[in-house]
């Protein structure tokens, strides 16, 4: 018995001895990051116009992958809520698309062309069209907040999710700091 233990341990060994060692990283150069169709991401760019006044008590914080920037915005229960801001070129997939996947993030469906205008709020048609997004689901009391600025070569969006009463805390004071961007 001990003899086949030790023929089948010898024999993993060798095996596993005659494989080839699979990389683990890479260096590579890097280059924006694809968002399908068309759409890159290019926030080196478009971190030297984001120009914004952060509302009282707000924090940035180190923006993680993808993003231009990203706020900790404070509860009244000691918490925080974080704002990720992120930029892509063009029309970004367009507004429904955007909506649909935040709906999908908050468990709800899909909605079509003819309800966009119950989900957006345009809070600004000047130079840049600025709209306000508030997604509510009242089975899981989840929510997504989300601002889009389109610009003439990008779409901006400042997203939010989380707890519905944690997020209506922050919905004035988001709306406060995507107002006051300034894009140059």
């Amino acid at each position: 018995m001990r003899s086949r233990i030790l023929l089948g341990f010898i024999a993993i060994v060798s095996l596993s001895a005659c494989q080839k060692p699979q990389p683990m990283a890479y260096d590579a150069e890097k280059s924006p990051v694809s968002a399908g169709s068309g759409v890159s991401f290019s926030s080196k760019l478009n971190q030297a116009k984001f120009k914004y006044k952060l509302p009282k008590g707000w924090q940035e914080v180190a923006p993680g992958p993808m993003r231009v920037a990203s706020f900790k915005a404070p509860l009244s229960n000691g918490r925080t809520v974080e704002v990720a801001v992120t930029t892509l070129s063009g029309p970004a997939g367009g507004l429904l698309a955007n909506v649909n996947r935040w709906r999908g993030q908050v468990g709800l469906g899909a909605i079509a062309s003819d309800q966009l205008g119950t989900q957006i709020k345009l809070i600004s048609d000047g130079p840049n069209r600025i709209s306000f997004v508030e997604i509510l689901n009242p089975t899981s009391q989840q929510m997504v907040l989300a601002g889009i600025i389109e610009s003439e070569s990008d779409t901006w969006f400042f997203k939010s999710m989380g707890p519905v009463a944690d997020l209506k805390s922050i919905q004035t004071p988001l709306i406060e700091l995507i107002k006051s961007v300034g894009l140059r």
